[in-house]
């Protein structure tokens, strides 16, 4: 059966009415592969006259043994975020007489076919031979070898645990990546260092074959527990197998009080989590809250003047603020294309829509907003000035990105990753931040000048209250454009990925 599914696949993307394009994106992908590949080996080549040179030979291999488990846990972060779930191929085998066990073996091993997978194979070769096996021996280095391999595929097999266990606890979609984060900090200012108390496991690896029998056991543990897990829940009835969406009209939820505007909203931000790729952007999103730490204590070498100062603190704070309905928004309707029928098919449902995701986009642009006041510690005009990006998100720059993104939007697939995936893309996609930063520099620029920069700011923070206030008026502009083009956007999204 393993042969029958890997002709059929096959098959499938060779039939695929968006094999050129499928091809172009193959070659892109390639390319990028082929340039990391040559760094890794690179990096291989000269790891060891490297840790040689850093902490000198005698330390070379405790020094690595402590690293180690920081290494595996950014392997943690690429894989949560890049590491593509087998489960979305079921649906195409569940009706028919195969044994469903055997559909989800093949389905597990196929995802071990990435380049994840030989990282540490191609990376740790060169060192366990020239640097452990004669120090060690042979069969120390093959254990160390070994040993870290199997602790990738184990880290796989647990990803695709926890992928699976977040369809039903969606904050673990955000509590994960920020634990493995927090230890990344907890290391770099020295208050913690995990891998003082994980280098022992490492160093018996030279040893003893114990720590590779204990991997092996640990990593065919998390094996079965997936295959038991996509068994239990690999049913057509099943919402997670079908992709079948639920609006129920007994909804309640924080957006409930806005009436059907506010049940897609709260739908929506359900899609987010759930979804690997708009949850990478949202993950990108948060982590945008960080520039500030870069860019804040260094303000002096950014800038010449005072003026320049604050123009470049203004463009920050509506970044920040922004940064997710920027990204997410700039595809507006197109993640909706799989059921854009739908809401055709609903009294008032085009203005909904629209509303709900402005009531999205507002309530993560103010969690935005409050998260970032503390660099208010830098000084108080950054707490400003965030607060002039925030209003002129709300106010104009929302609406800016929703009238633009509404030109010719393309059908996409929520399902795939968002590296080397271009549905959905056009050409306002590429054109849409010109726009969205001319609107707030077009005003401040010109005032700061002739006047002063509180003048700019001041401007600016009066239209974008006053469009505030006319909030309503701006909705009903991309409404009546969308329902304009509704029967050609859902002609579009018909077509076939």
């Amino acid at each position: 059966m393993f042969r029958v599914f890997t002709q059929m696949a096959i098959l499938k993307a060779w039939r695929s009415i968006s094999l050129g394009r499928n091809i172009i994106s193959g070659l892109a992908a390639l390319g990028f592969l082929l340039f990391i590949t040559i760094y890794v080996l690179l990096i291989a080549v000269f790891l060891s006259p490297i840790l040689d040179r850093a902490v000198g030979p005698e330390n070379a291999i405790p020094f690595l043994n402590t690293m180690l488990v920081f290494v595996f846990m950014f392997e943690i972060l690429y894989r949560f975020f890049l590491q593509k779930r087998p489960t979305f191929d079921l649906v195409s085998w569940l009706h028919l007489p195969i044994n469903k066990k055997t559909i989800i073996h093949y389905l597990l091993n196929k995802s071990l076919l990435s380049p994840f997978t030989l990282v540490f194979p191609v990376l740790f070769t060169p060192l366990s031979f020239n640097k452990i096996a004669p120090e060690y021996g042979i069969a120390a280095a093959f254990s160390f070898l070994f040993t870290l391999f199997l602790i990738s595929i184990t880290l796989h097999w647990f990803i695709l645990w926890v992928r699976h266990i977040s369809l039903r606890k969606n904050w673990l979609n955000i509590l994960f990546p920020v634990v493995v984060l927090a230890f990344f900090a907890l290391a770099y200012f020295n208050i913690f260092i995990l891998g003082e108390y994980t280098r022992p496991f490492f160093d018996a690896t030279l040893t003893s074959v114990w720590p590779l029998l204990g991997t092996l056991i640990t990593g065919s543990f998390f094996y079965f527990l997936n295959l038991r897990n996509y068994s239990q829940n690999a049913y057509l009835s099943d919402e997670k197998a079908s992709g079948f969406i639920d609006l129920s009209s007994g909804f309640t939820g924080l957006f409930s009080r806005f009436g059907l505007a506010g049940e897609l909203a709260e739908t929506e931000l359900r899609l987010i989590l759930r979804h690997k790729k708009s949850r990478s952007y949202f993950i990108i999103s948060i982590v945008t809250l960080l520039y500030g730490l870069f860019f804040y204590p260094r303000l002096d070498s950014f800038a010449q003047s005072w003026q320049d100062i604050y123009a470049f603190m203004l463009f920050l704070g509506i970044f920040i603020s922004g940064a997710f309905f920027i990204q997410y928004g700039q595809l507006l309707i197109s993640w909706n294309s799989a059921n854009f029928d739908f809401y055709l098919n609903r009294h008032g449902g085009i203005k909904a829509i629209l509303r709900g995701k402005w009531l999205l986009f507002v309530a993560i642009s103010a969690l935005f907003y409050l998260v970032s006041l503390p660099y208010a510690y830098y000084g108080l005009e950054i707490a400003a000035l965030h607060t002039v990006g925030f209003l002129y998100n709300v106010g104009i720059g929302i609406h800016a990105i929703m009238f633009i993104a509404l030109w010719e939007p393309k059908p996409m697939d929520i399902n795939k990753s968002v590296f080397f995936n271009y549905e959905g893309v056009g050409v306002a996609q590429f054109l849409i931040m010109i726009p969205y930063l001319f609107i707030p520099y077009a005003i401040y620029l010109p005032l700061a000048f002739f006047f002063n920069p509180a003048t700019g700011l001041a401007v600016l923070t009066i239209l974008s209250v006053i469009a505030i206030a006319f909030n309503d008026r701006l909705l009903e502009l991309s409404a009546r454009r969308l329902h304009r083009n509704r029967y050609r956007v859902a002609a579009s999204f018909r077509s076939e990925i």
